[in-house]
């Protein structure tokens, strides 16, 4: 058989020198290399990611200091407001303004206080001014400047600076000259305080506080007028036309303190009288009124000085009846925890009630228990002829007010839940020698 022989276009030593690698040389290793794109994309991680994860850190301390500096202006915020509303009606009491805005500035959880040895031991620096140290408002007799400084240690922005992120804060406000008289004490609900119907109320040289953030904080409706010194409202006015001012409706302010919240209903045990109903003419003592009492029309009811406890049930004055007291407090609580007393003052009533001018019901006329349920009915509306001096503190209580004039009423202060005026009112705090506590005056934020 016949073979064939293939065409050799090689010599063995040329395919071994095929197999081997070809050598190159030092540009051209480097220029493939510089090609070959392949795991570029680790090397280029690997080189980047301190960077991104700085930044990334940058980032989200940079909104944690922006959300501590929002916190901080608040705190500082409350604290001016706090001290200036101290400060009016103790313009001497320079340590009460100073500690008035450290426990608020302490609320918010920015401490100042110093130990026995005067380092201090809080976390924060806060300093109160009055007058301001720096500002429009330098030099200005009755504007109060608070400043919070606090240093907060870097986290992973370290890697940028180890010198500490230094925040401060800082507000002023200024005192108006005028003391409270009305103040609606809930913190949420809409027409907090209000003026409704074809009505005058007028509040004399002295200012109204809804401590209400919302909307419609303060209502105003129908023909109401209510005049005032001024109006602070922590939220917003619905009807702004049916109020007037001498300086300003001023909205967005921080909540007015309870002046009265130390105050706690005294001690008493078993019942003095059940279901007590007065007599033509009648004289009743201090001791514990349960079940409620009725002052009938045409009574004539005269309260000896001190303190009345009325244990559940209804205070009753009808239309017709006279009351008087000269240095009384009444208390309205429960005993059981349920039927918690409500009030009711109708038109036509004479009413002529002043508070105790020491102890520890000083300035009350009228104290409903906290534990009272919100929105409790104590409806006081006796007209012109109803004088209550001294502070009606019902603070869980809706108080309906219409009554007092404008040559009787001498002192009267209205804190309530809510308030509302659907008659006819004249208040005023011309309360020297009555022992109230002056709270409120006209403060609003400048800085």
């Amino acid at each position: 058989m016949r073979t064939s022989k293939a065409i050799q276009t090689s010599t063995p030593n040329a395919d071994l020198q095929a197999m081997q690698p070809r050598k190159k040389g030092v540009l051209h290793v480097l220029r493939d290399f510089a090609r070959d794109t392949s795991g570029s994309y680790v090397v280029l991680s690997a080189l980047a990611m301190p960077v991104l994860i700085g930044a990334a850190a940058l980032g989200t301390e940079v909104g944690y200091w922006m959300h501590q500096q929002q916190k901080m202006q608040d705190a500082a915020d409350s604290a001016a407001f706090a001290s200036a509303t101290y400060y009016g009606p103790n313009p001497t009491a320079t340590a009460g303004t100073s500690s008035a805005a450290t426990s608020v500035a302490a609320a918010y959880g920015f401490t100042n206080t110093t130990n026995s040895s005067g380092s201090t031991t809080g976390n924060s620096t806060l300093t109160v001014s009055e007058p301001p140290a720096d500002g429009p408002s330098k030099g200005r007799t009755g504007a109060v400047e608070v400043q919070i400084t606090r240093s907060y240690p870097r986290m992973l922005s370290a890697l940028f600076g180890k010198t500490p992120v230094v925040i401060t804060a800082r507000a002023v406000a200024k005192t108006k000259g005028g003391y409270g008289c009305v103040l609606a004490l809930d913190p949420t609900v809409s027409n907090a305080a209000q003026a409704q119907g074809s009505i005058n109320v007028q509040l004399l040289s002295c200012s109204l506080y809804d401590n209400s953030d919302s909307s419609a904080a303060l209502q105003g409706g129908g023909a109401a007028l209510l005049t005032a010194l001024s109006v602070g409202v922590v939220g917003g006015v619905a009807g702004a036309t049916n109020f007037s001012t001498t300086e300003g409706i001023w909205t967005g302010q921080p909540a007015t303190p309870d002046p009265y919240s130390d105050v706690n209903v005294p001690s008493f045990s078993g019942c003095d009288y059940h279901n007590y109903n007065t007599k033509k003419n009648d004289t009743l003592n201090p001791g514990v009124y349960c079940g409620g009492i009725h002052f009938n029309g045409g009574t004539t009811a005269t309260l000896t000085d001190g303190t009345y406890i009325f244990d559940g049930g209804s205070f009753l004055v009808d239309g017709g009846a006279t009351v008087t007291c000269n240095h009384c407090t009444l208390v309205f609580t429960s005993s059981t925890g349920k039927n918690y007393p409500n009030v009711t003052i109708n038109g036509g009533a004479t009413m002529n009630l002043a508070p105790p001018n020491s102890g520890t019901l000083s300035g009350l006329v009228m104290y409903a228990d906290r534990n009272t349920p919100v929105g409790t009915n104590f409806k006081l509306d006796g007209g012109s002829a109803q004088v209550l001096g001294g502070a009606v503190y019902i603070p869980t209580g809706a108080i309906d007010y219409g009554g007092g004039n404008n040559t009787q009423t001498v002192c009267t202060q209205l804190i309530g839940d809510t308030v509302t005026f659907s008659a006819n009112a004249y208040l005023a705090v011309n309360c020297t020698g009555m022992g109230v506590r002056m709270w409120g005056t006209g403060a609003r934020l400048s800085e």
